[in-house]
């Protein structure tokens, strides 16, 4: 492939990238770039005045050439005696009107950049909470925190200054446009001067500007991420000793950080302050070569030659605005991707609507030969089969990862086997849609999530229209409400993060009162009481055994303590699935 031909395939793999960012909304960027022309026309007509009020005021020559010719014929059309004030009212509309365009023109943009933020957060949120279980419990949290809350805004603004650089664009070729019509000779010179500096930066500041934005990204994931980490683990952190450590990895990350951010900045503000030399040697250039090999009177040349060096100022501005625009959108062009790549995995997100609707099991759920793995290779589970049987206690037995909670997550729909099948009775899980599975399968894991909000509002989480009556029953179910009612608020009592002011019985009991309260027809517990104390643990052994006469129930657990009441109990270990446990016995056998 020839250089050219890739550069058209970059190219053209960029507009339709920069198509997908935009969706819908490409229209309303069309009208905001319709604005940016009528800006730079109205400058251009404002900027056009400049020379014959420089000539009428000053009482020389407008000039040589075309211009010169174009400026006495603009006064025998203005009012004779009136022609300066003709002349500034017309300067004064034109740059006022270019004023509303620019303040209306700036102000949609970031409209435009926040909404595109906006879409491009929830897109995201719906993604990450529908991707497939396996590849979210691998990603870092902070990590997808920091992308869901910085990286739609950094791409916002990415595309602001994708925006403002057209603008800069268009009003760069009216300059020059300008230039061309007062000489053409002494804009070739601009454009030498100026268009030569620019090819030779344009190459080094992307690869420079791209390399910071890596950067960029990379540190605040990093930080995200160790931040996130150290919040979660900070009993562990302070136990250890280990919070000097800590410290200094996020100091050197700070350091590292604070080392690109300033180069870049350097780096980006040289063309812009830099544009007053050049426009000094672009005056001398010309009053030298006119005057001195020329042999024209000055005088003849002053206001053609002041309005050239008013418009090349501008155009040089606007020179160095591009470049550091330019700058500032490559450096931004990772985040850009990140959000182009997330949004093209639409399919990889769970399908959860496909499939009949689950409406309890009619039968009793059947693991026939499963075996399952997260990494090729490496089973978890290697041809497990056992019995769950419809409307009883069942109990599942083993150590620490052994596989039980990926049963719990095959139940649940989250994985699927690589062999063997689940059965609901007469019909295999992958039939029904996820959607209506997981309404019939209450979940409580040994360390549920209690939201910062009220008891009434996690109760109702999973069932937003459920009544107080049917809460408070529910709670009483799991053996709640007592604890509920001498909270200082009762139902109405918010519980912090994390439902900091709970202990953990009473969020156990709270998560399964949340789950009763939606009336599902399968529970899974998965060691729902495993760090609990002996009271906690007897009073949600209770709620639990009271489930079993409306429901099919699956008890996960380590401790054989928690399988009392069990009608059915199974001990999973690395021989693989054994019943240890028939209906009756409850935990007769289990220690054979």
């Amino acid at each position: 492939m020839s250089a050219v031909q890739e550069k058209r395939g970059t190219l053209a793999s960029r507009v339709r990238g920069l198509r997908r960012l935009l969706g819908k909304r490409t229209g309303f960027a069309g009208f905001v770039f319709a604005l940016m022309v009528l800006a730079a026309f109205s400058e251009m007509i404002g900027v056009s005045m400049v020379l014959p009020i420089i000539s009428s005021v000053a009482g020389v020559p407008a000039g040589l050439g075309r211009l010169g010719q174009a400026v006495e014929t603009l006064r025998t059309w203005l009012p004779n005696g009136w022609e300066i004030e003709s002349l500034i009212g017309i300067l004064a509309v034109a740059f006022l009107l270019k004023a509303v365009l620019m303040v209306t023109t700036h102000t949609l943009t970031e409209y435009f950049a926040l909404t595109l933020r906006n879409d491009w957060t929830e897109r995201m949120f719906a993604h990450y909470l529908s991707v497939p279980f396996g590849t979210l419990v691998r990603s870092k949290q902070g990590t997808l925190v920091h992308n869901l809350t910085v990286e739609p805004y950094r791409a916002g603004r990415g595309i602001e200054f994708f925006l403002n650089l057209v603008n800069r664009g268009v009003m760069t070729t009216v300059l020059v446009a300008m230039l061309l019509f007062i000489s053409w000779e002494a804009t070739l010179a601009v454009a030498l001067v100026g268009g030569g500096l620019l090819y030779l930066m344009r190459r080094w500041t992307y690869k420079y500007a791209l390399h910071f934005g890596e950067e960029y990204q990379r540190f605040y994931q990093e930080a995200s991420a160790l931040g996130a980490e150290s919040i979660a683990g900070g009993v562990e952190i302070r136990l250890f000793g280990a919070m000097d450590r800590i410290n200094k990895q996020i100091a050197e990350l700070l350091r590292h950080h604070t080392r690109a951010e300033t180069l870049f900045r350097a780096m980006k503000e040289l063309p812009i302050q830099g544009t007053e030399f050049l426009v000094v040697v672009m005056l001398a250039a010309p009053v030298l070569v006119l005057t001195t090999f020329m042999g024209i009177n000055p005088a003849t040349y002053a206001a053609t030659l002041a309005f050239f060096l008013i418009v090349s100022q501008r155009l040089l501005t606007n020179l160095g605005g591009l470049l550091a625009l330019r700058m500032k959108l490559v450096s931004h062009m990772p985040s850009l991707r990140l959000i182009d790549e997330v949004l093209r995995n639409a399919s990889e997100r769970e399908d959860t609507e496909t499939g009949a609707t689950f409406t309890g099991p009619d039968g009793d759920i059947v693991l026939r030969d499963v075996s399952f793995g997260y990494e090729p290779g490496r089973d978890v589970l290697r041809r497990v089969s056992m019995t769950i049987p419809r409307g009883a206690t069942t109990a599942l037995l083993g150590p620490s990862g052994i596989g039980k909670s990926t049963i719990a997550d095959l139940l649940l729909g989250l994985i699927h086997p690589r062999e063997g099948k689940v059965m609901l009775g007469t019909r295999d899980l992958r039939e029904f849609s996820l959607s209506s599975l997981r309404t019939q399968v209450g979940y409580v894991s040994q360390h549920p999530v209690i939201f910062n909000a009220t008891v009434r509002e996690n109760l109702r989480f999973g069932a937003p229209n459920a009544t107080d009556a049917e809460l408070v029953a529910a709670a009483r179910m799991a053996r709640a409400d007592s604890f509920i009612s001498r909270l200082p608020k009762g139902y109405d009592t918010q519980l912090g993060d994390r439902g900091a002011s709970l202990s953990g019985g009473e969020r156990q009991r709270l998560a399964i009162a949340r789950v009763i309260v939606r009336r599902p027809s399968i529970y899974v517990f998965d060691e729902a009481t495993s760090a609990l104390d002996p009271e906690s643990e007897t009073l949600v052994r209770d709620a639990i055994r009271s489930l079993a006469a409306d429901a099919t129930v699956l008890v996960i657990a380590h401790r054989p303590s928690a399988m009392a009441g069990a009608d059915v109990v199974y001990r999973l270990s690395p021989e693989g699935m054994r019943q240890v446990g028939h209906p009756g016995a409850g935990l007769a056998g289990v220690g054979t």
